[in-house]
């Protein structure tokens, strides 16, 4: 914004100050001008100031903040200020009877204000006898403040308080306060310590009653706001913290809550330390019948915000350290109320509130961007009680993403948080977002931990939540699949939309064109449900879409021609497709060496339901956890079962799956040695060759059985040998990840299976639990026995031990 002199005429007109233009008529003075960001003035003083008054409307509570202070002084104090910032000189009539300042003295300095409805001057004056502040509105709001302020004061004043000290207060006009300056030899104080406390207990012992919630104004003006948020048409609004503000006022069930007076803006740029007492002033937003705890909340949250920029997590450490449950009882006159309750009625009202004003305001400062992130974070931990987390995470995730470029692929037009749990959320972004993304979602406060997987063309992360969910997403910069690069991301999210929901999705166009590629590429067939998408391309006349058109017609168009096609673009050409090919090798040899998979083994009597288990394991592996999974019957494999020798592939096969288990005559020690030498050959060796092949690709191996067999059921395996032999074998094994032992009550076995009589189901479930016991107790990897009565608890079971052990 360009200096303007309508500016500077309104900006001194409220001082009943005259700008003029005739000279002759009229006295004049040098000016010192410190402008905002945007060119319009933000702190205005007298050019010929000894000292930079204008500092006292600064917040210290930053070093660099500290560090810009100490540089204004510095240059005041080599006279350097005319030569670094703006001068102006300005003619004006002198009125000295009604002006609030005389501007020819060097002993003030004006601060323009917020832009926003609540928008006033400050005025401070230094004077020999007194230094003062007037606040001087500029709306009608910022007239209501003033009078709202001037009215607490009075109040506070009569009731003479002893634990802090406020300033005197005098109207002027109709539109300026005079305030008595109340920082003399105070300091600034940025944690909540014991002055704080004292004050807001000696607050609420005057003030405080008790009261239904429904009869309180400032709870129901909130579910007014909150309607009407819910009905704007505002798109800079994020409509999941909306959505999020719905359910966080349904939580709240008090019929009965604490109220008294509260400050409103109960910061530490708000007040003074002075001998252990606190200096309040600015009481301007002050407002009787607030939920008690609600300055005490305010304090931390916005320190720990727009001042330390800490996350969610370490501000809610700081609630619990410094608002302890006696000191809240006291506030809430010991009504068994929590903290959890008054804290989210804190966050209802106080978001709720902001959401309104910033709705009223043409542009948003970088402020009210870190505000609404840290308290969306804040309201999902308050309502994680009752939601999914990961519905929560992804609600707040394309919150965080709202201003942000990014498009969405493949995302369906429907609600995020209601996506299902085996889809995954692919992302095209910026890439300079990525970092700023990716420390979103690993401070959020429904996270334990984040596994990124980073490439020259994407990042893979999952991110696992306190509920045991997990989300996970691909953050796309570049359309590659493998070295070949596919589509334009820069132009695919330019031209991104945003759907019903406030997701930015990429047009219908550019993800037919991504489906169509990423089958082609990948030399697969186009789903059926996307076959509807072929109509799309038909009239099209580019090759691309023609080759693709062809491949959703299931036409015997060949990979070949798309890719022949690809590498005849710019990016594929040239320089960049020896670069593509690098980052191709490089992105290989890191997945090789950063992706480690598990082994996972399920024993269990036949009729245990081993397999139904494993079916639903692999399934939740694959599409959770996104890893490929891989099932091994009983041991390696490297060696056949020994009929094969004898019988060939085919027949033995046959007779296995004829045969009854246990069914074998062997009795002969020497023959069943030599069996169990030949399979323990198996484990010894084929366990290195499912290593390498499968768990150092990142891959997860399920065992329908393991080695537990041949120790407690080798009859199984046509083998009569001491436990103790096959015991010592297990000992030169590595040992899987997880061992899951499934059993159930003999009676039920048997309504499954017939296999076995009820005596040996018994023995062989007490043997294995007795061994499970034992290696889980000596061991770090996980021996689990689960009773396998209900599918969706044994499944929720060994997926919780899966989840930690990849995470």
């Amino acid at each position: 914004m360009l200096y303007k002199k309508e500016f500077m005429k309104t900006i001194f007109k409220s001082l009943n100050i005259q700008l003029t233009k005739k000279q002759s008529e009229s006295q004049s003075t040098n000016l010192l001008i410190i402008k905002n960001r945007d060119g319009s003035p933000r702190w205005i003083c007298n050019s010929n100031a000894k000292e930079p008054l204008f500092l006292k409307f600064y917040s210290l509570s930053t070093f660099r903040a500290m560090l810009f202070a100490f540089a204004i002084k510095l240059i005041f104090k080599l006279r350097l200020q005319k030569k670094i910032f703006k001068t102006k000189t300005v003619y004006y009539k002198n009125n000295s009877r009604r002006s609030i300042i005389n501007i020819s003295n060097t002993n003030w300095a004006l601060f323009t204000g917020t832009v926003g409805p609540n928008n006033k001057l400050l005025v401070f004056e230094k004077n020999q006898t007194e230094t003062s502040f007037y606040k001087i509105a500029n709306t009608t709001k910022s007239i209501s403040l003033i009078e709202n302020e001037r009215n607490t004061l009075e109040k506070l004043s009569k009731q003479s308080p002893k634990k802090f000290t406020i300033p005197t207060s005098k109207m002027l006009q109709e539109k300026v306060l005079k305030l008595q300056d109340i920082s003399a030899h105070g300091k600034r104080n940025t944690t909540f310590i014991k002055a704080h406390q004292n004050a807001l207990s000696e607050i609420y012992a005057g003030t405080s009653q008790e009261i239904d919630i429904y009869k309180v104004p400032v709870y129901n003006e909130t579910i007014q706001k909150l309607e009407h948020l819910e009905q704007t048409t505002d798109q800079r609004i994020p409509k999941g913290l909306v959505k999020k503000l719905r359910l966080l006022a349904d939580t709240i069930q008090n019929n009965k809550i604490i109220v008294g007076l509260s400050h409103g803006d109960f910061t530490p740029w708000n007040m003074y330390l002075k001998n252990n007492s606190l200096a309040i002033y600015d009481w301007e937003l002050s407002r009787q019948k607030i939920p008690v705890g609600f300055d005490a909340f305010h304090f931390i949250i916005q320190q720990g915000i727009l001042v330390d920029r800490n996350p969610w997590k370490k501000i809610k450490q700081g609630i619990n350290n410094s608002i302890t449950p006696e000191l809240f009882s006291l506030w809430s006159k010991n009504n068994h109320d929590t903290i959890e309750e008054y804290l989210k009625m804190y966050l209802l009202i106080n978001t709720v509130s902001h959401l309104q004003l910033y709705a009223e305001q043409s542009s948003w400062h970088t402020q009210v961007y870190w505000l609404l992130h840290t308290w969306n974070d804040a309201i999902s931990e308050c309502v994680g009680h009752t939601e999914s987390h990961r519905g929560l995470l992804i609600l707040d995730t394309f919150d965080f993403l709202y201003h942000k470029n990014y498009a969405a692929i493949k995302f369906p037009n429907s609600a995020p948080n209601k996506l299902s749990e085996y889809s995954d959320i692919d992302l095209s972004i910026e890439k300079k977002d990525l970092n700023i993304i990716l420390d979103y979602l690993k401070h959020h406060s429904l996270t334990i931990h984040t596994q990124v997987v980073k490439k020259s063309f994407m990042a893979s992360v999952q991110v696992f939540l306190n509920d045991d969910s997990l989300l996970s997403l691909d953050l796309i910069w570049k359309f590659k699949r493998k070295s070949i690069v596919m589509l334009n991301a820069k132009k695919i999210i330019k031209k991104s939309c945003k759907n019903s929901f406030g997701v930015k999705q990429m047009r219908l166009i550019d993800k037919v064109r991504y489906i169509g590629l990423f089958y082609g590429l990948n030399n697969a067939k186009i789903p059926s449900k996307y076959k509807a998408y072929e109509q799309l391309l038909a009239t099209k006349n580019n090759t691309l879409d023609n080759i693709l058109y062809c491949n959703y017609l299931d036409d015997d168009t060949k990979k070949e021609r798309l890719v022949n096609h690809l590498k005849n673009k710019q990016e594929n050409k040239h320089f960049n497709r020896i670069a593509n090919s690098y980052h191709y090798v490089i992105d290989s040899l890191k997945q090789f060496f950063t992706s480690k998979g598990i082994i996972i083994t399920f024993s269990g009597v036949d009729g245990a339901g081993k397999s139904t288990v494993i079916e639903n394991i692999k399934l939740e592996v694959e599409k959770k956890l996104r890893k490929q999974v891989v099932v091994i019957r009983h041991r390696p494999s490297l060696l056949p079962i020994l009929s094969v020798w004898t019988k060939g592939k085919e027949k033995a096969k046959q007779d296995v799956i004829n045969k009854l288990p246990r069914q074998g005559t062997n009795t002969s020690m020497l023959s069943s040695l030599l069996r169990f030498t030949y399979y323990y050959t198996d484990y010894l060796f084929g366990q290195f060759y499912i290593y390498f092949k499968y768990v150092l690709r990142g891959k997860v191996v399920l065992y329908d059985r393991y080695y537990f067999d041949f120790i407690n059921d080798s009859r199984r395996s046509n083998i009569q040998l001491p436990k103790s032999i096959s015991k010592l074998g297990y000992k030169f094994l590595l040992k899987p990840d997880i061992n899951a032992f499934l059993y159930a009550d003999a009676e039920v076995i048997l309504s499954r299976k017939k296999e076995l009589n009820k005596e040996t189901i018994k023995s062989l479930t007490n043997d294995y639990l007795t061994l499970f016991k034992k290696f889980d107790s000596k061991s770090s990897k996980r021996y689990i026995a689960i009773e396998n009565i209900n599918l969706k608890n044994t499944v929720d079971i060994i997926m919780t031990e899966v989840t930690s052990k990849i995470a």
